[in-house]
């Protein structure tokens, strides 16, 4: 290489390496206040900090490959999506509510391996959670679970209201605000999954209609094909002092209707709402095509749906 051709190639690195780390690269990560933390044992806050902590605070800590052009505007984009969903430089502006559904959503996630993404781990490797951490994180929410046992008044308020929504005939023809009409028939439909959740003290029970049944048969559920409704029928859920645990006061029927057409902006699927014996349809077009898709993004891998199957899944290492 001749000495002016060596020259040149020195500049051209220099230019390089000045646009990659300060420059283009390094721009779009906006590290905020951090207006509150989470409170708790030592232990488990060192688990979110190196797994959680980059994606989801205002203490982002950039790794030199994450500045460089293209990559940026990935992790950017992560970020943001993440503090976005959940923050801890906020936690304290949640209600407890709120701070319970989001352990609970985080525990989760972890454990079906959804986060932290794969893409992150492959090159932040000692944000991997293992079984050990798991563990201290399950024990840490369990700490959180509702349990307060009914009486017996209680106990017969609930049965007296479950007969009801055995019996229940809506008069009316209820109607989501975006046009998907509730089907009477779901109680006939295959059981598809059930579930149970402590940080709201709900128990749920999923309904696939007979498009969405034999897709789960087949093995066919990722895509869903076109007419495949899911219903989940959600309860309070009722506790003796024996610990039998029973459905109490309905909640709300939550209903998923696959049309990649019809509702391709909420990834293919249609969503409602109807609360209560009355069925009455929950927020609007606009709440409906956002609200519920922002929570079943999560499971963007799966087509957006939560609780395929009761089996329980092995833990990873």
């Amino acid at each position: 290489m001749s000495k002016r051709n060596f020259q040149f190639f020195i500049v051209l690195l220099t230019a390089l390496a000045a646009l990659l780390f300060a420059g283009y690269g390094g721009r779009g990560i906006n590290n905020g206040p951090t207006v509150s933390k989470i409170e708790a044992p030592e232990d488990v806050k060192n688990i979110l900090r190196k797994a959680c902590y980059d994606c989801h605070s205002n203490e982002t800590k950039l790794a030199w490959f994450d500045k460089l052009p293209i990559i940026s505007i990935a992790v950017r984009k992560d970020v943001e999506e993440g503090r976005r969903h959940l923050n801890f430089s906020v936690w304290d502006t949640l209600h407890p509510s709120e701070k319970r559904a989001k352990l609970w959503d985080v525990y989760n996630v972890i454990r079906a391996d959804r986060m932290p993404l794969m893409s992150y781990l492959q090159v932040h490797p000692k944000a991997h959670i293992t079984i050990a951490d798991r563990h201290i994180l399950k024990a840490y929410i369990d700490g959180f679970a509702i349990k307060q046992p009914a009486d017996s008044t209680a106990t017969e308020i609930a049965l007296t209201q479950y007969n009801g929504w055995t019996k229940n005939k809506v008069a009316r023809k209820s109607v989501s605000p975006n046009g998907i009409e509730h089907i009477p028939a779901y109680k006939t439909w295959q059981v598809m999954s059930t579930t149970s959740r402590f940080d709201n003290g709900t128990m749920r029970v999923l309904y696939a209609n007979p498009i969405a049944a034999q897709a789960i048969q087949n093995k066919n559920i990722n895509p869903w094909p076109k007419g495949s409704i899911i219903v989940k029928a959600m309860w309070q859920k009722l506790e003796d002092k024996d610990g039998q645990v029973r459905p109490g006061k309905f909640i709300n029927l939550q209903y998923m209707v696959k049309d990649k057409r019809k509702y391709r902006s909420t990834g293919g699927w249609g969503f409602a709402r109807f609360d209560g014996l009355q069925l009455k349809p929950y927020g609007d077009a606009l709440i409906l095509s956002t609200e519920c898709i922002d929570c079943h993004k999560t499971v963007e891998q799966n087509d957006f749906v939560f609780n395929l199957s009761t089996k329980q899944q092995p833990e990873q290492r």
